[in-house]
């Protein structure tokens, strides 16, 4: 497969997934007040964003938030704002700190909250949310991050390891047509 296309196509396996994780989460595990949202997208991004090409994941990030906008939300600009704009952090963060695994999933743990929190906040100034921000903190912000944390767990080292070689065959690539 070309290399032009792996970056496209992890995005787009990473959509589709965080849109049928939902489906299959046991819901017997949790009380029916507890919401998990998978953030496998973001943390996608994210992971470009560190390991391949920092402008490349800014511009996935918009269209991602695009692309979110349109099939989740009914208030569109929510994503179109909050995913680029938290992403254009993690790249200033990791300009002082290395690009490990353990300081990516530090900043993924830190970048999900901040990106969960934002999204509550402009519901609650919007008024299409009625819940009090301790619930939101209980009920749908502890829970996100257990799962994202565990999906950034399973999915960090293979998805690092592709990355790295990408981004090695695009300089490699830069270098010769130099």
């Amino acid at each position: 497969m070309n290399k032009q296309w792996w970056i496209p196509l992890i995005i787009v396996i990473a959509f589709g997934i965080e849109s049928i994780v939902p489906n299959f989460l046991p819901v017997y595990f949790f009380s029916q007040y507890v919401i998990i949202v998978p953030r496998i997208l973001f943390i996608v991004l994210l992971f470009i964003t560190v390991f391949y090409d920092e402008k490349q994941g800014q511009l996935y990030a918009f269209l991602s938030g695009v692309v979110m906008d349109i099939v989740f939300t009914e208030i569109i600009g929510i994503y179109i704002f909050w995913y680029p704009a938290t992403i254009y952090l993690v790249r200033k963060v990791m300009k002082y700190w290395h690009n490990n695994l353990f300081v990516t999933g530090l900043v993924a743990f830190i970048a999900v909250t901040f990106l969960e929190t934002g999204i509550f906040w402009i519901h609650a100034i919007l008024n299409t949310v009625d819940v009090p921000f301790k619930y939101f903190v209980e009920h749908r912000l502890i829970p996100t991050l257990i799962f994202n944390f565990i999906i950034y767990l399973v999915f960090s080292y293979p998805l690092k390891k592709r990355l790295v070689k990408l981004a090695k065959m695009k300089s490699e690539e830069s270098m010769f047509q130099s």
